[in-house]
């Protein structure tokens, strides 16, 4: 009894102790070491699968290991304990040791990213707008390229010799038809400059592979596990491409911070297109959260059910 008394009262002692300034992790710094081990678990099991790189592995699994406290947006704080997923990590030896420890630690990501974000305040919406009124995003000036710089001087100085001309016109045909000339030139000019800005992009993130991907890059990594027999892995590929593909034809916003369920809430307007999606969702949520296995068969009708999808 006094061992037993003696073990609540520590438990106890460690619950109220706060936590030290080294042990607390916001969300965003969490959601960062986890994506970072899922990255290091890819190089691990894709640069040697005979032989896993134990150093990748190590480090994946000390990035796990050092975090224990999180704090939440709201201020909450969750106790995180990966002892399991670590031990897992690191005692990985062989390659489909390495491919389990990674399918777990790609789900604790997915997870981690499914978590609402803070909500955006007038500050950060000030910070936004400052951004998008600085170059690369405002493009208002033109472009610093002397080869466009010497056509549009040209066409400047070919406006200004026929404004001088409409007003030394006699005519109404004269003065119509250098109105015409007047507001073809202006059009090609505004072409021009459009042009020549093009539209700012941000490189995507080296250290997310699935930044930039698109619907028929996400298809292809479907196919290509699929043909290696990681049904799983495929399925999310192909979830991906799905989302991908409504997004490239207008039909939904693609946005990693929504869930699942979220996105079929955005298409309450659109039922026949919601409807195609709950199955698509649903099969995904099973197979990718809920660790339910896949046969061959089952990824074909998957496939179907997302080709239909997709039909017009």
């Amino acid at each position: 009894m006094l061992a037993l008394a003696a073990a609540l009262l520590g438990l106890w002692l460690a619950a109220a102790a706060p936590a030290r300034a080294d042990e607390l992790l916001t969300l965003e710094a969490y959601r960062r070491i986890v994506a970072d081990a899922a990255a290091l678990m890819d190089r691990a099991f894709a640069e040697n699968r005979a032989e896993p790189q134990q150093a990748l592995l190590t480090e994946a699994a000390a990035k796990l290991a050092g975090a224990r406290i999180v704090q939440m947006d709201d201020g909450t704080r969750v106790a995180v304990d990966n002892t399991a997923l670590t031990d897992e990590v690191r005692d990985a030896r062989n390659a489909g040791r390495v491919r389990d420890a990674r399918t777990r630690v790609q789900a604790l990501r997915d997870a981690v990213n499914a978590l609402p974000g803070p909500a955006v305040s007038a500050d950060d919406a000030a910070r936004l707008k400052d951004i998008y009124s600085r170059p690369p995003f405002k493009t208002d000036a033109p472009p610093d390229n002397p080869f466009v710089q010497q056509i549009l001087e040209l066409l400047f100085r070919l406006l200004d010799a026929i404004a001088r001309g409409i007003f030394e016109a006699r005519e109404i045909a004269v003065v119509v038809g250098v109105l015409i000339v007047l507001a073809v030139a202006a059009y090609f000019l505004i072409s021009l400059r459009r042009q020549s800005a093009g539209d700012a992009q941000l490189p995507p993130d080296p250290s997310d592979p699935e930044a930039g991907l698109t619907a028929g890059q996400a298809l292809s990594n479907a196919q290509r596990l699929a043909a290696a027999g990681d049904y799983r892995t495929a399925v999310r590929q192909l979830y991906l491409s799905t989302l991908l593909w409504l997004d490239e034809h207008g039909r939904l916003k693609y946005d990693r911070a929504l869930t699942n369920r979220e996105y079929l809430r955005v298409l309450s307007g659109a039922p026949a297109l919601r409807d195609a999606l709950a199955p698509v969702v649903e099969t995904f949520d099973r197979i990718w959260y809920g660790f339910a296995p896949i046969s061959a068969a089952e990824f074909e009708r998957y496939r179907q059910d997302v080709d239909a999808l997709r039909r017009p």
